[in-house]
């Protein structure tokens, strides 16, 4: 199910994350990368289908459609994944719009670390 992203609070959200007694700024600063990319309904699938393995951007866009009726174009798939990618979460290969993406060490550490607190 997805949710309305204009009505979530992730003032809320970061505040009871960093709540729980995180040691300094860099665990603050990837708890709240953590629970952005949580509360952004198309990046969360996005890293809950690279999970299974490398995916292009078609195979990542067919699979978030099956979530929502109206459907999401590729080209938001790719920005989305765009912004994953800047924040070294993910990698890709390719060119354009249609690049085959894994995820990075980076983002496993983000997710243990989220794990953890």
């Amino acid at each position: 199910m997805f949710i309305d992203l204009c009505s979530l609070d992730l003032v809320a959200v970061v505040k009871i994350i960093n709540s729980t007694g995180l040691p300094n700024g860099r665990c603050r600063f990837m708890s709240e990368l953590y629970a952005r990319i949580m509360a952004n309904d198309v990046q969360k699938e996005i890293i809950k289908n690279l999970k299974e393995g490398e995916k292009t951007t078609s195979q990542l866009t067919e699979a978030i459609n099956k979530l929502t009726p109206t459907g999401i174009p590729p080209l938001t798939v790719y920005l989305q994944a765009w912004f994953l990618e800047q924040k070294g979460l993910i990698s890709s290969t390719g060119e354009g719009i249609e690049r085959t993406y894994r995820l990075t060490d980076k983002w496993k550490e983000l997710e243990a670390q989220a794990q953890k607190s």
